[in-house]
This record gives structure tokens, C-alpha cells and sequence, in this order.
């Protein structure tokens, strides 16, 4: 799983540095996917579940909390009104 806790990105000595890196966002109507440039080549970064392909879903739930992906995908099912899996195609 990836863990995006900001402590991840530091140095042993906790020191900050920037380092240059190329990320990509493919934003597909279906599915997104993320991936990073490393002297290998390209990378794809997997999200919290350990997959490469999020499906393109958003949703709020009940109590306020904001789902995405598989989560979200899954939750529409049971609330199709709380959750939006069709605005790409409204965008630009």
C-alpha cells in the first residue's frame, strides 16, 4: 500500500529537500491512474488498496466523509445521488 504520510518524504535526518520529479495524472473517464518518472523509466504509484487503476468516482456519504475510487464505486450502488462518476465529461 502507499502510505502518503508526510513523514515518508523526509530524510533520515528530517531535513527537507526538493527534489525534482515528474508525475503524471491520467484523469480517464472510467479510471485514473498516477504514475512518476524515475531514472528506470516511468512508474505507475498505486493507491491505497495496492491497485493502478482507480475508478473515476466521487462520493460523499452520510456523515460528511468524502469517498473516491473503488469506495465511492461501491457506495454509488447504494446511493446513486450522493456520488458523481460522469463529470470528466463536463470539464474543459
Amino acid at each position: 500500500m502507499l502510505n502518503l504520510e508526510p513523514s515518508l518524504f523526509l530524510p533520515p535526518d528530517g531535513k527537507a529537500r526538493i527534489k525534482n520529479m515528474i508525475v503524471g495524472i491520467d484523469l480517464g473517464t472510467t479510471n485514473s491512474v498516477g504514475a512518476y518518472m524515475d531514472h528506470e523509466g516511468p512508474k505507475l504509484i498505486p493507491n491505497v488498496l495496492g491497485e493502478y487503476l482507480t475508478p473515476s468516482v466521487v462520493g460523499v456519504d452520510r456523515d460528511g466523509n468524502v469517498l473516491v475510487g473503488k469506495a465511492a464505486k461501491e457506495y454509488q450502488v447504494l446511493e446513486p445521488e450522493r456520488c458523481v462518476s460522469l463529470f470528466k465529461r463536463f470539464m474543459g
